[in-house]
């Protein structure tokens, strides 16, 4: 199995790429874009390759959609990126093919003899653009790295008696900006994979405890989504139902098979807390993330937040340590991102500092004897945050705001990712 047939969100952003001049080549595909004369892709070894047509006829539908503008880019740059999708993909894996009713509904002209020579790959890629920014008062000019992505799948019919000659494609395409919505259209195509494919890569494991309320509530096919979600994110998914009601069975499975993250949809009660310390206590280096009692409606959006927390993907399609990424709990200084300076006055860095915490995912967390708040860098830098300001209560630190680089409070919805940490998931400085 093809490594970029496997679908991992965290390898896809790592493979970003610069939105660079592409050379022509020697001989250009008749398609343009330049492409080689003789391109190809191969979904998976030994499976035949995907080709666009060479004859005109069968290049018109997707010529148009070809020359659609890409975001904001200007004619130039979206030839690059749709160069770079066709010809240099970080994902490139089969999927079902769409039906002929599918096809058509989609606007993709196709008759029904045509239906059996069709196939399909998903396709996606991660973009950086350098963008230009005037500083304040006049200043020199800051380079400025955006990023994007593109996503979905090309789709070919092919000759009767060779699936390598094509006679006719279509794409459908999503550029998207945020990584949220990146791991939405994967989740798409991850359903419709092939079965080899969707087995494919190695995991890790994810014990999802659902509190019995929320076990009670969920419509039906949730569990399949949110398998999808962990898939996706290079993990296999075990869900624990009513936690309370069936602590033996939780806690045996928690003793003989430790896994890798513990996620808790469920309140906070003496039961749960007797969970997570027989978790701590398996010896695994204990990653737990405590969503407390959520809606049914929102546990996917909660645990696609965790799971992009877990991966090191932020919102703007950045890389971060990964939440169980061995080195980010070397505290003796070793692997810790050094952070960049910044100053706040009265806020960061703390001048009365008490504590000093490391935790895998979000870093330091410093407490402020003066205030009695306890202030950690913001590495998402939603809204312009800068610093995050967390209240203590018991073991565990409650986030209270956000702070932009002026010190001046922002108001904005905070997620589900660091709402509370626990004094017990960090380690000394």
């Amino acid at each position: 199995m093809s490594v970029r047939a496997t679908f991992d969100v965290r390898r896809i952003v790592e493979q970003a790429r610069e939105l660079t001049a592409v050379p022509m080549p020697g001989r250009e595909h008749p398609v343009g874009l330049h492409l080689r004369d003789h391109y190809f892709l191969r979904p998976n070894e030994g499976q035949p390759r995907v080709r666009l047509p060479k004859r005109a006829a069968g290049l018109t539908q997707i010529q148009e959609i070809l020359s659609r503008d890409v975001l904001g880019l200007d004619q130039s740059e979206s030839r690059i990126a749709w160069n770079i999708l066709l010809d240099q993909p970080s994902l490139c894996a089969p999927v079902r093919p769409p039906t002929v009713t599918e096809l058509l509904e989609s606007g993709f002209a196709i008759s029904e003899d045509e239906g059996s020579f069709v196939r399909a790959v998903a396709l996606a890629a991660v973009y950086r653009r350098g963008e230009r920014e005037e500083q304040v008062a006049g200043r020199a000019t800051a380079e400025v790295s955006a990023r994007f992505a593109g996503v979905g799948r090309l789709i070919v019919v092919t000759e009767v008696k060779n699936p390598e000659v094509s006679v006719n494609a279509w794409a459908d395409v999503k550029w998207v900006l945020s990584g949220t919505a990146l791991c939405r259209e994967l989740e798409v195509l991850y359903e419709n994979a092939t079965p080899s494919t969707q087995r494919s890569g190695t995991r890790k494991s994810i014990a999802l405890l659902l509190g019995d309320d929320l076990a009670d509530r969920l419509p039906d096919g949730s569990d399949a989504r949110l398998s999808v979600i962990a898939a996706i994110h290079g993990f296999n998914l075990h869900i624990l139902r009513r936690p309370r009601r069936h602590t033996g069975t939780v806690l045996g499975h928690i003793r003989t098979t430790p896994p890798s993250l513990l996620v808790i949809a469920a309140p906070q009660d003496a039961k749960i807390e007797a969970i997570i310390k027989t978790y701590r206590a398996t010896g695994v280096v204990p990653n737990v993330y405590q969503l407390g009692d959520c809606a049914p409606d929102e546990l996917t959006d909660f645990l696609r937040e965790v799971m992009g927390a877990v991966s090191g993907i932020n919102p703007g399609l950045f890389l971060s340590e990964p939440f169980d990424h061995p080195e980010s709990r070397d505290v003796s200084g070793v692997g810790v991102p050094v952070e960049s300076e910044l100053t706040i006055p009265g806020i960061w860095p703390v001048q009365k500092a008490g504590r000093e915490l490391i935790h895998g995912a979000f870093g330091k967390f410093v407490e402020n004897i003066s205030d009695g708040f306890w202030y950690t860098r913001d590495k998402a830098h939603h809204a312009e945050s800068k610093v995050k300001r967390y209240r203590r209560n018991g073991r565990l630190l409650e986030h209270d705001a956000d702070i932009d680089a002026s010190g001046v409070i922002i108001t904005k919805h905070k997620g589900v990712v660091g709402a509370v940490v626990s004094l017990d998931d960090m380690r000394g400085v």
